[in-house]
C-alpha cells in the first residue's frame, strides 16, 4: 500500500512538472512562422487581421513565460498564434506575389514600349525568364524574393533605358536647333547674293 501511495505521488508529481514545464515546442514553432511572415513586411500588412492578433497571443504568452507564470496557459495562446501566423501566411503571400506581379507585368509594359528589349536583348531575356519561373513557382518564400528582385532588375534596366533615350532626343533637339540655324544663314546668304547681282544689274 505504502508502495503504491509512492508510486502515485510520483506521477502526481511528474505530471505537475509536465503541466508547469515551458511550451518549447509551440514556443519555436510560433517564432518560425513568425519570421517567416515578417521577413515580408507587405505580407503582414495584406494580412493585417490574423497578423495583428498572433502577435498579440504571442507577446502576452511570451509574458507568461519570462514571468513563469501560468505556462499552460501560455501553451494556449502559443497554439492560438500559430494559427493566426499561418493564416497570415496562407492569405498574406499569395496577395504580396500577385501584387508583385502586377507591378513588374506594369513596368513590362512600359519598357515594351520604349523597346528595351532591342536596346538591351541580354539583360532583358534574362530577366524576362527569371519572371517566368518565379510567377509560376508556389514556393512564396522563394519566390517572393525572387518577384522582388525581379521588379526591381526590370525597373532599373528600363528607367536606364529611358534615360538614354531622354538623352538622345536632347541630342538630337539639340543638332535640329543648329541645322535649323545652318539653314537660316544659308538662306539669308543666298538673298544676299542674289540681292547684290540684282544690284549690279
Amino acid at each position: 500500500m505504502i508502495y503504491l501511495l509512492k508510486i502515485f505521488a510520483i506521477s502526481s508529481v511528474l505530471v505537475a512538472i509536465s503541466c508547469s514545464s515551458v511550451p518549447t515546442k509551440e514556443l519555436e514553432a510560433a517564432r518560425s512562422l513568425r519570421d517567416r511572415a515578417v521577413r515580408y513586411e507587405r505580407v503582414t500588412k495584406l494580412a493585417e487581421a490574423p497578423f495583428s492578433e498572433a502577435e498579440s497571443e504571442f507577446n502576452r504568452a511570451n509574458e507568461l513565460i519570462a514571468a513563469e507564470e501560468e505556462l499552460k496557459e501560455a501553451k494556449a495562446l502559443l497554439l492560438t498564434a500559430i494559427e493566426k501566423y499561418q493564416l497570415t501566411l496562407d492569405e498574406g503571400m499569395p496577395a504580396y506575389s500577385a501584387e508583385l506581379q502586377k507591378e513588374i507585368d506594369e513596368i513590362f509594359a512600359r519598357a515594351e514600349q520604349i523597346r528595351v528589349k532591342i536596346s538591351a536583348e541580354e539583360r532583358y531575356s534574362t530577366i524576362a525568364s527569371e519572371y517566368e519561373t518565379a510567377k509560376v513557382d508556389t514556393n512564396y518564400d522563394v519566390s517572393l524574393g525572387s518577384l522582388e528582385q525581379i521588379r526591381d532588375s526590370i525597373k532599373q534596366l528600363t528607367e536606364e533605358i529611358e534615360k538614354l533615350l531622354a538623352e538622345s532626343e536632347a541630342e538630337i533637339k539639340i543638332i535640329r536647333e543648329k541645322t535649323q540655324k545652318l539653314e537660316f544663314l544659308v538662306n539669308e546668304l543666298e538673298k544676299s547674293k542674289s540681292g547684290n547681282k540684282n544690284n549690279k544689274k
